[in-house]
């Protein structure tokens, strides 16, 4: 029997010359997140749409910080006061993207807020295969290297455990 989760991952469009059944997609949560409470879940749908007519099943991952491209992080956190950090790194230009300050209450309250509304609307989502605990860091790769404005451990851990218990029934 054939494997229905097989292959590479296309990490790039038009590299596609090999078999898969995955395609994985970076979202910038600023276009999902409006409010503490309000999620527009138009380009997500669109993204998994697109990708199941492909007959594949999405990897997901949300984004606050994506060097060299536009901010990332919601608008309503940055006109509340969380402070953003502006960096020359992986050739970002000053005032492109800017990482937020992770450990900032409000910022955890949006985060936790957010997990916990993507789970309830995305959780066990057969047109979605892995969830990558992301948000976090450049990418929403959990880490600012070389900059020293990670999020706590502690805080890590909050979020990990939010992800847990918000896709109980996504294998």
């Amino acid at each position: 029997q054939e494997n229905p989760i097989r292959g590479l991952i296309p990490g790039f469009p038009g590299i596609r010359n090999f078999p898969y059944s995955m395609e994985f997609t970076y979202l910038p949560l600023r276009n999902t997140m409006l409010d503490i409470d309000s999620m527009d879940w138009t380009e997500l749908e669109t993204k998994l749409e697109e990708i199941s007519d492909e007959g594949n099943t999405a990897v997901v991952r949300f984004y606050m910080d994506y060097p060299g491209s536009a901010i990332a992080t919601p608008q309503f956190l940055i006109d509340a006061g969380v402070t953003m950090n502006e960096y020359t790194e992986y050739g970002n230009d000053p005032g492109e993207s800017v990482s937020p300050d992770y450990n900032d209450p409000l910022t955890m309250s949006a985060l936790l807020n957010f997990i916990e509304h993507f789970g309830a609307t995305y959780d066990n989502d057969p047109r979605i295969s892995i969830i990558q605990a992301g948000l976090i860091g450049f990418w929403g790769e959990w880490h600012t290297y070389p900059l020293a404005i990670n999020m706590s451990e502690p805080n890590k851990a909050i979020i990990f455990q939010a992800f847990i218990d918000a896709f109980p029934n996504t294998e």
